[in-house]
């Protein structure tokens, strides 16, 4: 019992949760990035269970923070693959009704621009949700959230490449096959 209190002491003084610089961009965080679980938090004050709504695993509750859903709601969007459908179809008119719903609620006023920013967050990240949590249930495996690291990842595969450098990228592997075939001649 000793250690117990020993060790959950020590969690608590090392825990993220309480850490200011932290907290100077909670509202960023708050903003732009979905729930998903992620916590910085392991003294257990802000821990959270996997699934809010147990019966809808593609529920938006379960993926993102509570006035995100709230928005969505306005629209009857209320799943992952909703929210997905609805930013392919009509980006714009939600990143203009999110800027006029932080109004209205008194929350902290942000661009039109960083409200589409945001949107496409959300979509990318339950687009990917969604498939996996599709993915456990069309393997009969035991449905749980996707890792934090493999939403984040999808992210980092669509990096534009400058044109410049992917035709530079071209004429240098055409010029390796060809010299690889030995049909170069100098």
């Amino acid at each position: 019992e000793a250690s117990t209190s020993t060790t959950t002491a020590a969690a608590t003084a090392t825990c993220l949760c309480s850490d200011p610089t932290l907290h100077s961009r909670e509202g960023i965080v708050e903003f732009f990035l979905p729930d998903l679980g992620m916590t910085t938090c392991t003294c257990g004050k802000k821990q959270k269970d996997l699934f809010i709504n147990k019966d809808e695993p593609t529920s938006l509750v379960n993926i993102l923070r509570p006035w995100q859903v709230d928005f969505l709601n306005n629209f009857g969007i209320r799943r992952g693959d909703q929210l997905v459908k609805a930013h392919h179809r009509s980006a714009n008119v939600l990143s203009k009704a999110m800027r006029s719903y932080r109004i209205m609620h008194n929350m902290a006023p942000v661009r039109t621009l960083s409200c589409g920013m945001a949107l496409h967050i959300w979509a990318r990240t339950c687009k990917v949700y969604v498939r996996t949590i599709r993915r456990q249930i069309r393997k009969g495996m035991t449905v749980k959230p996707p890792s934090i690291l493999a939403v984040l990842s999808t992210f980092l595969g669509k990096v534009a490449i400058p044109e410049e450098r992917r035709l530079s990228n071209r004429r240098h592997s055409a010029r390796l096959s060809m010299e690889s075939q030995g049909t170069v001649e100098i």
